[in-house]
């Protein structure tokens, strides 16, 4: 559901507007986790990523619109030019502003904390990185940022150790200091 005006409304399926078609359409699927991509709702469950039709959060072509991983999805985090998925095992950057051409590509072999992913953007200029907007995540081998071009760098490696059973965090930035815990 979604919030409006202090007032709780349920989340329902969308009305199709276009071309006639044969495609078939539901509603949003109950996921843990979601985010807005270039006009698209995108709704993880369990191991697939769903996104909706253009502008429109309430229609879902679920048959077609999707990307699948191995495992559990527990991380979307988009920027300007794709959007960093993580797995209960790694990270991926998919690449694009269009979903139906987006290609996983595996970008670490370790995946981040779940809610650990700052809502806050760094901007690569103001931190010596290419121009664009970067996210922030903490993972079980350091703090991870993810650049525009979908490469990642760990900030921290070899500064801090971090528990390897962690599985959660949390994050904020506060201009450009990351402040992150993990269980």
């Amino acid at each position: 559901g979604y919030i409006f005006n202090d007032v709780s409304y349920p989340w329902v399926k969308g009305n199709y507007i276009g071309p006639t078609t044969t495609k078939i359409f539901s509603g949003p699927v109950i996921g843990n986790h979601l985010s807005v991509f270039n006009g698209r709702m995108l709704i993880a469950y369990e191991n697939a990523l769903y996104w909706s039709e253009l502008y429109n959060f309430g229609l879902y072509n679920l048959s077609e619109s999707f990307v699948q991983f191995d495992t559990k999805i527990i991380m979307i985090k988009p920027i300007d030019s794709g959007c960093f998925i993580s797995t209960e095992k790694e990270v991926y950057f998919l690449k694009g502003k269009n979903p139906v051409f987006w290609e996983p590509k595996k970008v670490t072999n370790f995946p981040a904390l779940e809610w650990s992913v700052a809502t806050s953007y760094v901007e690569g200029y103001d931190i010596g990185l290419q121009p664009g907007l970067c996210c922030i995540w903490a993972s079980p081998e350091g703090v991870i940022i993810g650049i525009s071009d979908g490469t990642v760098l760990n900030l921290n490696k070899d500064k801090v150790i971090y528990p390897e059973s962690a599985k959660s965090g949390f994050s904020c930035l506060m201009g450009y200091s990351f402040i992150h815990g993990m269980q």
